[in-house]
């Protein structure tokens, strides 16, 4: 980014393979922007220009195009997306670089200062004295940008086989059926069975390995094996919940953006996605209220006011780019201070 914001350059790596080299999910593995090259877009009346390094594994002449793009550009900072970026570490010596992870992990990178979105500022895993460089700075992230995709139809419950009359948990993720753990498939099997006008809409899979106790809820149960419209498909449940994992993300986000209630455990990429105080501690927990919020119409209006809240801080983006900016002008002091270190040491 050069002069604050006002003409930035986006590098768009593309380090995904060209074709899917597995059965996994293709769709998601094999998607591309097109031909290399230069392009320009508007957004909100302001040109960018982007540079598509064109899709396919890293080589050697894919990193050397992107360190020179960058260095022509001759940025002021370089925004790193992502929890894994090459491209930024190779020019974190020439450039500040502030790191934006997409997860709650701790980023693996060089940048000089790092954002994390979880409630306490997590702890440093990497050694980096045996990386021979100074840990990033960990900067609390304030701010919050809408990125989520339209709804691009309207979606009924019968086209899904789902009751009318049912309260509908929405279970999504591209990794789901390997996610729904033996102890959580119980816990759901007695959340469900609690209440026969419930319904688990899993969203990922067409196959399950099911618990016995689970099994004997089939038919409560619903399984869509792939969503090209997830927000259409989110709209018509009552309620987000996730199993004990890592992800989920992107799902949560969307749900947000439908106004559902989102039942997590903490520690997460669910909870770090809401940013409410919601999540809970423990799988008992998770399950009492997730039997709870299906006959509860308080409760549902509590957490659907909590989606809601959350759903109005994506929007405000002028605070975000000024958060942004501030951020940015710490990470080149820190950048400048540890330039004049190495100097002095040298």
């Amino acid at each position: 980014i050069r002069t604050g914001l006002a003409e930035p350059l986006i590098l768009n790596a593309e380090t995904l393979p060209a074709r899917a080299s597995s059965t996994f999910q293709p769709a998601f593995v094999g998607n591309s922007v097109g031909r290399p090259g230069r392009e320009m877009r508007t957004h909100k009346d302001q040109d960018v220009e982007i540079l598509n390094l064109g899709a396919g594994d890293l080589t050697l002449d894919k990193l050397q195009a992107g360190v020179d793009a960058i260095a022509d550009f001759d940025p002021d900072i370089v925004f790193a997306l992502g929890d894994c970026n090459l491209f930024s570490d190779l020019v974190a010596g020439a450039y500040p670089v502030l790191c934006w992870p997409l997860t709650q992990s701790e980023p693996i990178c060089a940048a000089h200062a790092s954002f994390y979105r979880s409630e306490t500022r997590p702890d440093d895993k990497l050694d980096h004295k045996k990386l021979k460089r100074a840990a990033p700075v960990r900067i609390k992230q304030d701010f919050d940008i809408d990125t989520l995709p339209p709804k691009m139809a309207e979606i009924s419950r019968a086209e899904l086989k789902l009751p009318d009359d049912a309260y509908v948990y929405a279970l999504v993720g591209t990794r789901i059926a390997h996610e729904l753990s033996p102890s959580f498939q119980d816990a759901l099997a007695r959340i469900l069975g609690a209440n026969d006008k419930t319904c688990a809409l899993i969203v990922g899979t067409n196959k399950l390995d099911l618990t016995p106790n689970l099994a004997a809820q089939l038919g409560q149960l619903r399984l869509l094996p792939f969503a090209a419209d997830l927000r259409a498909v989110l709209a018509t449940c009552d309620a987000f919940l996730n199993p004990p994992r890592q992800g989920g993300g992107n799902g949560a986000y969307m749900a947000v953006a439908e106004n559902l209630p989102i039942l997590t455990l903490d520690d997460c990429d669910v909870q770090m996605t809401i940013r409410q105080d919601a999540a809970v501690k423990t799988l008992e927990d998770l399950e009492a209220l997730a039997t709870d919020m299906a006959r509860n119409p308080d409760l549902q209006a509590d957490y659907r006011a909590r989606s809601a809240r959350q759903l109005e801080s994506y929007n405000n983006g002028d605070a975000a780019i000024r958060c942004i900016l501030r951020h940015s002008e710490a990470t080149r002091r820190v950048f400048a201070d540890r330039t004049i270190d190495q100097r002095d040491a040298a």
